[in-house]
């Protein structure tokens, strides 16, 4: 026997960070699910080979079984074909109403294309485009949350991003570029930021930002974190990435661990977004994430394919978050769905804005109920709150930072000395915004020399001979 197929079940067990299974409601239909998954192909003699086989759906009836479901349609194979791992991912039909689910072939440039309509899933069609893989692991694609771009991310090719046709669901303007960092890790994720301005890449050891607005994005390249070396039960490198319905994204470390890595303002440039490791802990280690794509993506109104009478009739919804600074001050982020066109704030205090995503300074703590109302050209929707007001002290969490550990002068001009680690043995790497390496020196001085370096931002690692790491951020003037 060459090899066997494994079922979705074995499948997890042998591939449980990859993006394999996506489940999709049924239109107008609450207690369906399609549930599209891959079969896994295993070697059964040396030299050991893993791939995706087939790629299938079952249906699932949630509330039979007296609630507890009941599978009524399983293994009806869409693509039998050699197929790469991870990177199942959907996004919304330009009906507002289907799905287009691509899959890409393991070796090649191929990328099928399954349509899944108000009755049926089926394959519509394929297509050869861009630079071909021939190396695979657990990565990802996504979609930008309008469904405007594809975004593919592999370590050993790099990122790929194309233009995306929500009416036929083609893809065309394909722009490629290498990922030339070091790391050696087999797992990594790529995600678009709420706004669809930002592209982020998780590389196992480093994230990166890129802006999909900029003339040439390559060189809008800007390293957002480096591991810091946190373990809780296992690494908490980074890996998949998930845009949430709170406006954030969090990235998924590729081992099972206790934690989970926060984005807390992406649609911010640079550091700016607040990205915090390690910044959530669960009661028990997890060993996998589902895909999450928009839901919330309604019809692209008056394009040849808005065929179905829906409308993006506005939900709204937002976010308060304490500012940094030890004030009465809420920052409250916008989080509306279905194209909201016009913003009206009631802060609950007699104060109003029609700013998106304003700040507002309170008199008084207290508890206040505030709301805010979005409106089209479709209608308006109304979400309130009750907040409390506080009283908040700045902190460096979204530094990366540890509070045991202060480095200073920052900014220097030459010159930084720790303190913290009490005269004890520590290994200083230094790294520029790209994460190249710039500085390393292990010394028991606390103490070391920027001079050499250059103007600018750089990440600090502070790594002791127990293993205990360190990490933040430093100007060198």
């Amino acid at each position: 026997m060459s090899g066997w197929e494994l079922d979705w079940c074995e499948m997890y067990r042998w591939h449980p960070y990859d993006y394999y299974g996506i489940f999709i409601p049924m239109f107008n239909i609450s207690n369906k699910f399609y549930f599209f998954y891959k079969s896994s192909y295993k070697s059964a003699t040396p030299p050991l080979e893993i791939y995706a086989e087939k790629f299938k759906y079952a249906i699932i009836d949630a509330h039979a079984n007296n609630d507890t479901g009941r599978v009524i349609v399983k293994d009806r194979t869409l693509i039998n074909d050699q197929l790469g791992y991870g990177q199942t991912t959907a996004v919304k039909h330009g009906n507002g109403r289907d799905w287009w689910l691509p899959m890409p072939v393991e070796i090649g440039n191929k990328i099928y294309m399954v349509l899944l309509t108000k009755d049926t899933a089926y394959l519509h069609h394929s297509q050869h485009i861009g630079p071909a893989w021939d190396e695979n692991g657990g990565f990802q694609a996504s979609f930008s949350p309008d469904g405007s771009k594809y975004v593919r991310y592999n370590r050993f090719h790099g990122v790929f991003i194309y233009d995306f046709d929500r009416c036929d669901g083609t893809l065309s303007n394909v722009i490629h570029f290498p990922f030339n960092d070091t790391t050696q890790g087999i797992f990594g994720g790529c995600a678009i930021s709420p706004n669809n301005r930002y592209l982020y890449v998780a590389d196992f050891e480093y994230l990166y930002q890129f802006d999909l607005e900029a003339g040439d994005i390559l060189s809008s390249k800007q390293l957002i974190a480096v591991y810091d070396g946190y373990t809780n039960n296992l690494a908490t490198l980074f890996s998949y990435i998930i845009n949430a319905p709170d406006g954030r994204m969090y990235v998924v470390p590729p081992t099972t661990t206790k934690n989970i890595h926060v984005i807390n303002r992406p649609n911010l440039p640079g550091a700016a977004c607040d990205f915090r490791q390690h910044d959530i802990e669960f009661p028990y280690p997890y060993g996998n994430t589902p895909v999450f794509p928009n839901f919330r993506l309604g019809p692209l109104d008056g394009s040849p394919c808005d065929t179905l009478g829906l409308d993006n009739h506005p939900l709204a919804d937002f976010r308060p978050e304490a500012t940094d600074t030890s004030s009465l001050a809420l920052h409250f982020w916008d989080v509306s769905a279905y194209e909201p066109a016009e913003w009206h704030w009631d802060f609950g205090d007699s104060a109003e804005s029609q700013d998106t995503s304003p700040v507002h300074p309170y008199a008084a703590p207290g508890f206040y109920t505030v709301c805010l109302t979005v409106s089209n050209q479709y209608g308006s929707d109304m979400k309130c709150k009750v907040v409390e007001v506080k009283m908040t002290s700045s902190t460096s969490s979204g530094s990366g930072q540890d509070e045991t550990v202060k480095v200073y002068p920052n900014p220097t001009t030459g010159e930084i000395r720790w303190e913290g680690l009490e005269q004890e043995e520590a290994t200083l790497r230094v790294y520029d915004a790209l994460g190249r390496l710039c500085l390393q020196q292990t010394t028991s001085e606390s103490r070391a020399d920027l001079s050499a370096l250059s103007p600018g931002f750089y990440y600090w690692q502070l790594v002791t001979s127990g293993r205990k790491v360190y990490a933040g951020k430093i100007e060198k003037q």
